[in-house]
């Protein structure tokens, strides 16, 4: 009790309601750092509970535009991201693939948002399916031989530079290391390989996403599926359909892993346009 055992603690009253969800610290700033980083409304719990919305509210002059997209709310805590991924395979993770720095609870959180937001699954959901990804490739990397990982994924990037197919190649974490120019012409990308989350070039319906999902987990090695590539900047010489409010081009997604044993070292991932997309 407050007095007997020395200071009391200082409580979580003032954490937001998406902090207190997921059970993580909040800065009790108005909107949190968590919320801005995470694009959630920040909502104070005192605010929340004496503030009540007027029965006959007067329009305001942003009643006339168009809605913003929800996000689902079932927020879940990914905060085991890190703690299931030791320190030494992190610096193996590094001295592998040149990385700047560990991998972090930050992209898995924006993994989780962009899984819920398109409809492809909750964000419990995404969080276990991400949570057993991070354990198979765990086990499945211990045996990796980085000098001949590395070799594989140099080769690859070279070998999808004559592709005349929109191509790219991830590493054996999934993540983008090369765009060839078909993939940059056709897209108009502008970003970094590095910067960007695999995930966000395609989308998928819910039904493909499960079968990339399972794809993931398994120790095949390719996999063809319906798919939309965005387009980042307007002049692509290919039509385009509007989802989630971004443009993409309609057409299949071939997958195809250089596996070594039971472990992909690295995939080169074509994306073949459709008919109907050729204009």
């Amino acid at each position: 009790m407050a007095g007997e055992g020395g200071p009391s603690k200082r409580g979580t009253r003032a954490a937001c309601l998406s902090c207190k969800a997921s059970h993580v610290c909040c800065d009790e700033a108005r909107p949190c750092s968590r919320c801005i980083r995470l694009n959630r409304e920040c909502i104070d719990p005192n605010l929340n509970q004496t503030k009540r919305s007027p029965k006959n509210p007067t329009p305001s002059p942003t009643d006339s535009l168009p809605p913003t997209p929800q996000v689902q709310t079932e927020y879940s805590d990914v905060s085991w991201i890190n703690t299931g991924i030791s320190e030494e395979h992190q610096t193996f993770n590094m001295a592998l693939l040149g990385f700047t720095q560990p991998i972090e609870k930050r992209t898995a959180e924006d993994v989780v948002q962009l899984m819920s937001s398109r409809g492809w699954m909750t964000e419990r959901e995404a969080a276990l399916f991400i949570k057993t990804c991070i354990s198979i490739n765990e086990e499945r990397k211990r045996n990796l031989d980085a000098s001949q990982v590395q070799e594989r994924l140099s080769n690859m990037e070279r070998h999808i530079d004559e592709s005349p197919l929109p191509t790219i190649v991830t590493n054996c974490f999934g993540q983008i290391t090369h765009f060839n120019d078909s993939f940059i012409r056709t897209t108009g990308i502008t970003a970094h390989p590095e910067d960007i989350i695999s995930l966000d070039l395609f989308d998928y319906s819910p039904s493909t996403m499960r079968m990339l999902s399972w794809f993931a987990l398994s120790p095949n090695r390719s996999l063809v599926i319906p798919a939309f590539l965005r387009v980042w900047t307007p002049g692509t010489d290919f039509k385009t359909v509007q989802r989630h409010g971004l443009s993409y081009i309609e057409g299949v997604q071939w997958i195809d892993r250089d596996m070594i044993g039971q472990m992909p070292a690295c995939a080169k991932v074509y994306f073949m346009p459709s008919p109907a997309s050729v204009s």
